[in-house]
């Protein structure tokens, strides 16, 4: 599974698990700050009791005169208040610190939050990029790959669909006739091609195509076929029917294909094709495929 479908399933629970990283130790901060200002209220309220009844008895109740106990009570309950809205405005302070000192925990959480979560964004969009990146070249190698394919399908294919030796007069003279054709689905353009036939020794053959001796440039179409005849001179001619019924000596026709297809390929067919030693004098001889020297690119 790409690392950007793991991030995408997994997100929120990445986002939860930061929260509570974050925000659980703040609200047990807070839980614990409120108990401990509610036990310090109710202290500091019993103590300033103790101590308020503790002064008045020491000091205003042990005075015989009404009057100036009753100025003494006044005089403690305005030191009292005094002292009461010390300690409020110190509570207060400290209260404002306590929240100030939460509202930086809260801030430096969010921003913890924050980056943490841009961190993993960061990585999210990274391999989104990335599997993007290698989704686009895997579409780009398969419509290559596609394109590839369907010119092979369609682009032309020229070769020899057969060749002949036609005997004349009981051989005493004779040509060879090739058909070349175009098996593709395209034309093909620009044929050029060179045919020659020869005798040799049998095992002593050499084959070299002489590519100056190219015959007319033309277009082939789809299933076009055309013939070429190609005479035979009498003097080898004699050599391979003298030589034939012995087996020693062959015929063969041999050359090469140049054309360009319809996607602007350069192609080429090299053919090789022999007579066996049955030859009938009278008509005509269909040569075969020599097992090398047929192939096409």
């Amino acid at each position: 599974m790409p690392r950007s479908d793991w991030y995408s399933r997994n997100a929120h629970w990445l986002i939860l698990v930061v929260y509570l990283a974050f925000i659980a130790p703040f609200i047990w901060w807070s839980g614990a700050s409120q108990q401990y200002n509610r036990a310090y209220e109710d202290y500091a309220a019993a103590n300033t009791q103790q101590r308020t009844q503790y002064e008045l008895q020491r000091d205003c109740l042990r005075l015989s005169e009404p009057q100036k106990a009753l100025d003494c009570l006044k005089l403690k309950v305005e030191a009292n208040r005094e002292a009461q809205r010390a300690e409020e405005d110190l509570y207060a302070q400290k209260s404002m610190a306590d929240w100030t000192y939460g509202a930086v925990i809260v801030a430096g959480s969010v921003g913890l939050i924050t980056i943490v979560l841009t961190f993993v964004g960061v990585l999210f969009v990274r391999d989104t990029l990335h599997e993007t990146k290698r989704t686009a070249n895997a579409a780009v190698v398969s419509i290559k790959e596609a394109r590839k394919n369907t010119q092979k399908e369609i682009r032309a294919y020229v070769g020899f669909s057969k060749v002949n030796l036609a005997l004349h007069d009981g051989g005493k003279s004779a040509n060879i006739i090739v058909s070349i054709k175009n098996y593709g689905s395209t034309p093909a353009y620009k044929v050029k091609y060179f045919a020659t036939s020869t005798v040799f020794k049998v095992g002593s053959e050499t084959f070299e195509v002489d590519r100056e001796r190219v015959k007319n440039v033309i277009d082939i179409f789809l299933n076009q076929e055309i013939y070429h005849t190609i005479p035979i001179k009498s003097q080898l001619l004699s050599m391979f029917l003298g030589f034939a019924d012995s087996k020693t000596y062959n015929l063969y026709v041999f050359g090469e294909i140049k054309y360009q297809d319809a996607f602007k390929g350069r192609r080429t067919t090299r053919f090789r094709y022999w007579l066996p030693f049955h030859i009938d004098r009278t008509g005509e001889n269909e040569l075969v495929p020599c097992e090398k020297g047929n192939k096409s690119n």
